[in-house]
């Protein structure tokens, strides 16, 4: 069954109105994140600089432990971390 003129012309008259009327909402095609991906997500985020921080530090201490053949006792000075620092950044 054809719409008539007069039907033709208020859908039209309906779409002028409505400025996204018109348009079709495109499919992502992916689903929206839950909220337990979300949360997952952030304290991700939030965690991952502090575990490579750790990552880091554990690092540092089990190579001057095992490759340095210092005592463990060491890693807690700061004067341990000064002379790392400057070993690796001096010019």
């Amino acid at each position: 069954m054809q719409p008539n003129g007069e039907a033709q012309r208020a859908d039209f008259a309906a779409r002028e109105e409505s400025p996204d009327a018109g348009k079709k909402a495109k499919p992502s095609g992916k689903p929206a994140p839950t909220r337990k991906k979300k949360r997952f997500r952030f304290w991700f985020r939030i965690s991952l600089p502090f575990l490579c921080a750790i990552a880091l530090f554990a690092g540092m201490a089990i190579g001057y432990v095992r490759l340095g053949h210092a005592p463990a006792s060491d890693i807690w000075k700061w004067q341990t971390w000064k002379h790392a620092f400057d070993l690796i950044f001096a010019s």
